[in-house]
């Protein structure tokens, strides 16, 4: 029983943290007419490495292409994935590379450009990040309504 509010407390933690890293690129990329600064870059270079480890995930399963980092590869392509599947049920896996190319292209280009950060630049980023974050919130509130104990440890 104290393992298991152990566990889901660690779970838990792990989600929070996760949607704050989400809210950070969101809240970048919705800045309309905003300029990137040096902390920003540090933003869109974490949103970026982290499309990087859901395309390694999804290299290999798809293509059993070894790749580095290979747990979180798989866990941030599960997250992606399942992410896009709830915000369109009709979703396939093949549509995924496509997403995420557009999504590493905006935020590649935003990042070179060093411009003002544009809405609809970005709009297939603030889509598949936002879908993320409505994950991440499920998630933790699953996890919480799960949970018949307090969380005490």
């Amino acid at each position: 029983m104290i393992f298991m509010i152990f566990k889901n407390f660690i779970e838990l933690n792990s989600i929070v943290a996760n949607g704050f890293f989400v809210n950070d690129i969101i809240s970048l990329l919705k800045k309309e007419d905003m300029k990137i600064e040096k902390k920003d870059q540090q933003i869109l270079n974490d949103a970026i490495k982290f499309l990087r480890l859901i395309q390694d995930g999804f290299k290999f399963l798809s293509e059993e292409i070894p790749v580095e980092d290979l747990e979180d590869s798989l866990n941030a392509f599960k997250i992606a994935f399942e992410a896009l599947k709830n915000r369109k049920p009709s979703f396939k896996l093949n549509e995924l590379s496509k997403i995420l190319n557009d999504c590493k292209n905006e935020l590649e280009k935003l990042l070179l450009e060093k411009g003002k950060i544009s809405n609809q630049e970005v709009s297939e980023s603030i889509k598949l990040y936002d879908s993320i974050r409505i994950l991440l919130l499920e998630k933790a509130k699953a996890l919480l309504n799960n949970d018949n104990s307090p969380l005490e440890i």
